[in-house]
């Protein structure tokens, strides 16, 4: 498993979703908002958004090669 922080954007679905959680959901793969506020309170403007994963290596792997996801870094859990 590998601890991540991702760049990514909301997408609107009746309530604001990280495009990231939406895409990226899988056994084991877990998100949090890094920035640890509701997300009612974080502005759309700009439509950017990071998030903390903990995802496995097919997941990091994907996210590695989404163009519209930026891994800003990542770390193997030993």
């Amino acid at each position: 498993m590998y601890t991540i922080e991702v760049l990514t954007f909301w997408v609107f679905e009746g309530a604001r979703v990280a495009d990231v959680v939406l895409r990226y959901r899988a056994n084991g793969v877990a998100w949090t908002d890094a920035t640890g506020q509701v997300d009612a309170n974080l502005t759309p403007d700009p439509n950017v958004v990071v998030w903390h994963g903990l995802v496995d290596a097919a997941t990091l792997t994907a996210l590695e090669a989404d163009a519209d996801v930026v891994v800003l870094n990542s770390e193997e859990v030993v």
